[in-house]
């Protein structure tokens, strides 16, 4: 069968390739694949599709089966933290009690004079929280308190009013040279380790805002981190209690994008008047 050139219409021998008039090239001379050829096609695409799918599966369970390592092991730390450190909690802040506030060998409306007397080293601070401030850093605590990074003190007319706890994942008995694994899973355990402390020494909230409570861990974590819930509203959890003069409050909160384990304790008294004066309106929660 002669072939005729797209190039120039000349006609071509059946198996030529290019034109013998122009040079051009030859289109392509289309056939019907046989009956073993179809075969062999059918065959290799269900070989393909059989493999592709296979491994698709494969990937799809390798995903699932570490995810699911992944939140055990998240769960299993969590869990860890919530129960490793009652014992030190308990100790620290037991000395608190309704209508007597006691926590570092210090009380209410104690000096300057007297706290730097208690905590040589302790140094002027900036905290936004409080009017006056000062620091006292963990290694100066008179008992130790696990993942507390420094304790600040507000101080108003020249007396304590108000003691706050910053906590993070790295303390001075873990290395601060490496990245600390897990440490959002550490905070949510320490969280509920001193929710439940406070709950067994203080009672129950006389307020409490907890809307994360039911979620998986995976996702409290996120919706904390981020700020907001679902609906658009804070995510903050924040639990107070009333303690004859002196409000104890314990916070879990996100701010840009890292989270955040705080607990206060206030002279309401003072604290009230701090924030009714000039300068005043100190952070809440």
């Amino acid at each position: 069968m002669d072939r005729t050139c797209n190039a120039c219409g000349a006609m071509n021998r059946e198996d030529a390739k290019f034109c013998k008039n122009c040079g051009s090239p030859l289109p392509a001379i289309s056939r019907k694949l046989t009956q073993k050829e179809i075969k062999h096609v059918k065959q290799v695409q269900k070989f393909w599709i059989m493999l592709i799918s296979s491994l698709g599966v494969l990937l799809i369970a390798s995903f699932f089966m570490l995810s699911g390592v992944k939140n055990a092991k998240a769960l299993s730390v969590a869990k860890e933290y919530t129960e490793k450190y009652l014992t030190a909690d308990d100790r620290a802040f037991g000395t608190i009690k309704p209508g007597n506030f006691l926590l570092e060998g210090m009380s209410w409306k104690i000096s300057e004079a007297d706290i730097k007397r208690n905590f040589s080293y302790a140094t002027d601070s900036n905290d936004p929280d409080f009017k006056r401030s000062m620091m006292i850093s963990q290694a100066q605590f008179l008992t130790p308190i696990p993942h507390a990074n420094f304790m600040s003190l507000g101080i108003y007319n020249g007396m304590l009013y108000a003691v706050k706890f910053e906590f993070g994942e790295n303390e001075k008995f873990e290395s601060q040279q490496f990245k600390v694994p897990n440490k959002d899973e550490i905070m949510y355990g320490r969280f509920i380790g001193l929710y439940t402390m406070f709950k067994k020494l203080f009672g129950d909230p006389s307020y409490e805002k907890n809307d994360i409570k039911a979620m998986p861990l995976a996702e409290k974590i996120s919706r904390i981190k981020n700020g907001v819930l679902s609906d658009g509203k804070p995510s903050n959890s924040y639990m107070a209690w009333s303690l004859g003069g002196t409000k104890a409050e314990l916070a879990f909160f996100g701010y840009d994008g890292q989270i955040h384990l705080t607990v206060r304790f206030l002279n309401e008294p003072l604290w009230n008047a701090a924030n009714s004066a000039p300068a005043g309106n100190y952070r809440g929660f």
